[in-house]
Formats: C-alpha cells, structure tokens, sequence
C-alpha cells in the first residue's frame, strides 16, 4: 500500500486535541437521540468507527517476512522496524481514531437514559442497545491499555494506564493508573453483560456471549488468571470442527465459531499488497509451518511463486483465510472475537497458575479438534510452544503482537533481501509502550508521556 505516510501525516496534522470532543450532533449527524431508531443508527456510527483491522500489528509481530517489493513502501518496512518516527505517526493516528469511537459511545452513553420507551419490547432494544454501547467502549479501552500503557504486573499496576473519557464536553483529565483503567473496563463489561438478552440472532452485533469472551481476554492481560478460566469454561461449550473453521473465513456469521463479526466494505489485506508491482509485500515467516493433517494448512496458507530480486522463483506461504486465491480481494467482514482465543486463555491461565500438566491437556484437547500434533514439551519451553501453536490459528489477525508483549519475548527484525536479523526488539524496549500523540501532551497538561519518547517528541 503506497504513500501511506504521506496521507497519514495530512491526516495527523489536522488533527487538534484528539479528546477534544465534537458536540453530539458533529458525532451522529443528529440533532438529538430520543428515540430507539436513531439511537440504533447512532450504535452502528460506533462499530463502523471502531478500528477493527488488526493486520498491522502482525507486521509489527513475526507473523510475516517482509519482500523486496516492500522498498518502494519505506514508511511500511520502517513501521516493520519500529522505527520511531514511523511509530509516532502511527500512534497518533490510532490514538485519534479509538478515542474518536469512544466519544461517540459516551455521546450515546450520555442519552440513552432520557429515551422513553412505551413497551417491554422497546425497554429490552434499548438494553441491548445499551449493552453493545459499554462493550464497544470497553473494547477500544482494553485495544488502548495494551498499546500505550505497560503490561501490567505488581510494580507496574499503578503505572499510568490510559486516560478514562465519560463527559461529551472536553476536558483534562489525567491518565488513570493501570489497576484503574483495568477495573474501569472490568466494569463497563460486567454491566454490559447484565443488560444483554440470553441469545441474539445475529454475529454482527456484542452478544452476551461475546462480552464473556472479551472479558475473559481482560482477565488475561490483567493477570486475574482464575476469573480467566471461569468465563472460558462456560463458553467452551460449542462444538467445532473442520467445517466450523472452513465457514469461519467463507461466512462467519454462520459458523459457530465467530463470536462477534464486523461489517468490512475493503479488500482485507489491501495493507499486504503493492499495488505498483502486483505483489504482496509480505509472505508468511518461514518458521510457521503445519503438520500435513491440520486442515488449518490449506486455509490459512497460499502457496505460489515468488520473484526474488535477483529472478530467482521461490515458493512462498502467503496469507489466506478470508480468500481461496491470491487474485481473490473481495472483501469479506473481519472475525472480530472468535471461540479458539478462549482454548489459548484457558491453557495460559493454567500455566501462569502453576498447573502445567492441565494447561498442556487444555492445549492438546483444541489441538486434536483442527488435527494437529500434540505438544509434549514442558516448562518455560511449553509456554513458547503454546504461543507458537496459538500464532498459528491467529495468523495475521494481530494477536500474535500482544502476546509477545504480554510474555516478554524477544523479537527479531529481518532484511527484505535475505532474511537475514536486522535487528532484536529486546523484552524491555521502549518501543513496545506506544508514545502519547504530541497535540495530547500538548493540550491536555496533565498528561506525561510515556518513559523515552519525551526524548523524541
């Protein structure tokens, strides 16, 4: 995708305060919400703002090798780097954008106790409504912790977090610590989950269910690893199989293993493509490969030849999942929150717990499930084999990214030409707490910026 920096730095420069936020009807187009059919198009304004696409942050990650077609893009190679200017500008501009689809869910937070309802019906819409609203804030804050505050642990739960926005009005407020922030998205998910019916009909939409999942992803970031296992075991309760993982990328919002689904109107890995050369500028990293059984394989990979620079034709892995080709770019909606996460959640928790034996059983009980061998390793080698096997069902879905943070593992940078390590994002660098966007420092004096970027910004 090319001149990326370009549009993005238009785009930041425009920008002034990102929590300065635009009065309700700037936000929703409307006047008022008083009734349940302009607060139900006010909820689709939030989905659609919310940023879904997390390809990104497979880059940033060891999902893909960068190619030589990559050159012509530097800002995109720079941002595999993580070099710091490309990191400053990119930070700004999903700073900009989770805030703005927080300030349209408190725009909508902020009403919907004066919308009258006439009929039971009309007061379980507007619940629902509700719901969806609190999830939906709480997911942009749970995205924003993990990506501008450490992760969290004893000495550094007190740490700033992010910063909590309920008002419609600007205001300064400062970033809450990490505990706080925690509890405050704890909170607003707990609550969404009383006021979610039992069932709903549609992927497309927070569910009951759904808000149980993302939880559940909290308490793992959180360190709350018994909650944890809780809400996976409750959830774990669906069947699948190779048809439910096939459906999941042909049409998630039928398979059983989709959980919440967004509406996507772009070719899904249009960041993946040079549409100068026609090539993908990124292939699958070397190292994921699947045992010939595991029917993720044919799925998740697309083999084909590649030109070098130098006209040499290798094959290479590229990403599937959403297409059968790599000529395939209709787009498909995004898997938002899917029920193989919880499997991962649940085997984790048990070996944060000390309880390897059953986190190995967890973890081998979802492997046989997609026909992939068993891992029989043990100790903090498991852990990694664990997380491998996990980056492999979420190839390119930018998971991959916060683990690697979350369990303070090494990262390795590579050229474009051959491969060769470039670069060694250490377990403590700097880098992997994204800096606060200038105009934020700038404008609201009670925030501080994280730890070595004042040097840089």
């Amino acid at each position: 995708m090319k001149r990326v920096f370009g549009i993005i730095i238009i785009f930041i420069s425009s920008v002034s305060c990102s929590l300065d936020i635009p009065v309700e009807d700037e936000i929703t187009g409307l006047d008022v919400i008083d009734n349940i059919d302009i607060a139900n198009e006010t909820l689709s304004g939030i989905y659609n703002s919310y940023p879904k696409d997390k390809v990104m942050f497979s880059k940033l990650a060891d999902d893909f090798y960068p190619n030589h077609t990559i050159s012509e893009n530097m800002f995109d190679f720079n941002l595999y780097r993580w070099e710091t200017n490309e990191l400053i500008v990119w930070a700004a501009s999903l700073w900009q954008d989770y805030y703005h689809s927080i300030s349209r869910a408190n725009v909508l937070l902020n009403q919907i106790a004066s919308i009258q309802t006439t009929t039971p019906k009309e007061g379980e819409i507007l619940d629902f409504i509700h719901a969806q609203t609190l999830a939906l804030k709480a997911f942009s804050y749970l995205d924003l912790i993990q990506l501008y505050a450490p992760r969290y642990s004893d000495s550094t739960r007190e740490q700033d977090g992010i910063i909590l926005k309920d008002n419609i009005a600007s205001e300064e407020k400062p970033r809450a610590t990490m505990e706080a922030s925690y509890r405050e998205i704890e909170r607003l998910l707990l609550r969404a989950i009383e006021l979610f019916p039992p069932e709903t009909t549609t992927k497309y939409r927070f569910s009951k269910n759904s808000a149980k999942a993302l939880l559940a992803r909290v308490y793992l970031h959180w360190n709350k690893y018994e909650k944890a296992i809780v809400l996976c075991d409750e959830l774990l309760k669906r069947n699948i199989n190779q048809e439910s993982y096939a459906s999941l990328w042909r049409s998630p919002d039928n398979s059983e293993e989709a959980l919440l689904v967004f509406d996507n109107e772009e070719f899904n890995y249009a960041s993946l493509f040079d549409n100068i050369s026609g090539e993908y500028e990124y292939y699958i990293h070397f190292s994921i490969t699947y045992g010939i059984n595991d029917y993720r394989k044919d799925i998740n990979l697309l083999e084909d030849d590649f030109r070098k620079l130098d006209n040499s034709v290798i094959r290479a892995d590229f990403l599937g999942k959403y297409r059968n080709s790599l000529v395939d770019e209709t787009p498909k909606p995004i898997v938002g929150i899917r029920l193989a996460e919880l499997h991962f959640i649940k085997s984790e928790a048990l070996y944060k717990l000390s309880r390897e034996e059953e986190s190995r059983e967890a973890l081998n009980s979802f492997l046989s499930l997609r026909n992939a061998s068993p891992v029989t390793t043990t100790g903090s080698i498991f852990l990694q084999d664990l997380l491998r096997e996990k980056q492999k069902e979420f190839l390119g879905e930018g998971i991959r990214y916060f683990d690697l943070k979350r369990n303070r593992l090494l990262l390795e940078r590579v050229d474009f030409n051959d491969h060769a390590i470039i670069d060694q994002i250490s377990t403590d660098d700097f880098r992997w707490v994204f800096p606060i966007p200038e105009n934020e420092i700038r404008q609201n004096k009670r925030v501080q910026q994280n730890p070595e970027w004042e040097k840089l910004i």
